[in-house]
């Protein structure tokens, strides 16, 4: 049963290596994010995030190592060299966000590597336009208005004594009201675009061997003079295959007695021969080579295949 669970997961690990040498095409399929105007604010990062490696795998398989440890977050943006590092520092990245937008902070990549449990997140922002606008402003708008009006008269006053007089005169009113409301006036500023992406990393146990090589392509094949062997694409640092000095471009032909055809009859060599001491043939310019390896003992939990 834990065989063909670690199988099944290091099919999925390699399928995630695979995915550096795309990962140029993440500004080309960058979504449009959100501006200044939206009213709700929410995470780009996590709106914008895809998943390699689900988070039900990275419970359900006990390759990859999950730490409660705050993500740290480095900055890069030169993406075939950024995964080809983490890589070989034994890393496998589990998803990534991509999308254009004015603002996407690395607090905002921090937060979504700690929702997904990575370890480290890797933070790209890159100009894309600066854009002129009008941008609507309201204010307040208060209006005082003020009415006013003269009262005349004229008239006889008799007094007690019969005595007559005659009077005239005026009186005067006035007032005012106050009314409030809004007014919008349009002013023009600038607003600039960034292409944003993260890369999100968490690190597998080690391996029994170290080194990722995968079938040889029909062009290789004419170049090195041989259909057979799996080219090395990444040697992780400090492990059996790097300690040998096997390095990134090696054609492995044969691991002890088994023969390397292809990137699945190397596998199988890796995992027939772990706990031994073997001799690995490798083609390098042109040249064979023998490099001797202790491929380190398979043990479910503790390490992995590769």
């Amino acid at each position: 049963m834990h065989g063909n669970k670690l199988e099944s997961s290091i099919s999925t690990y390699g399928r995630l290596v695979l995915l550096f040498f795309f990962l140029s095409f993440l500004g080309a399929c960058a979504l449009s994010g959100y501006d200044d105007e939206e009213e709700v604010y929410f995470n780009p990062f996590k709106g914008y995030y895809k998943a390699g490696i689900t988070q039900d795998e990275l419970n359900k398989y006990p390759i990859y190592i999950l730490t409660k440890d705050p993500p740290k977050v480095m900055k890069g943006c030169d993406d075939k060299h950024d995964a080809l590092a983490m890589h070989e520092n034994g890393f496998v990245m589990i998803g990534y966000s991509s999308f254009n937008g004015t603002r996407g902070s690395v607090s905002d990549a921090a937060n979504q590597a700690k929702n997904v449990h990575a370890e480290v997140a890797i933070y790209c922002s890159k100009h894309t336009e600066t854009m002129s606008r009008m941008r609507a402003v309201s204010s307040p708008d208060i209006k005082f208005s003020t009415s006013s009006g003269q009262t005349f008269g004229s008239g006889t006053i008799t007094n007690s004594y019969g005595d007559s007089f005659n009077y005239s005169g005026r009186s005067s009113a006035g007032g005012g009201t106050t009314t409030f409301g809004t007014k919008t006036t349009y002013v023009q500023d600038r607003v600039s675009r960034y292409d944003f992406s993260a890369t999100y990393w968490v690190k597998t146990l080690p391996p029994i061997f170290g080194a990722f090589a995968v079938s040889l392509k029909p062009e290789e094949r004419r170049l090195y003079q041989t259909n057979k062997g799996a080219k090395v694409h990444i040697t992780i640092i400090g492990s059996p295959a790097f300690n040998a000095d096997i390095f990134r471009g090696d054609i492995i032909k044969k691991i002890g007695n088994s023969e390397v055809v292809d990137g699945s009859s190397y596998g199988n060599a890796v995992k027939e021969n772990s706990g031994r001491n073997v001799k690995i043939l490798i083609l390098r310019d042109k040249e064979l080579i023998t490099k001797d390896v202790y491929i380190e003992k398979l043990v479910v939990g503790s390490n992995i295949i590769q």
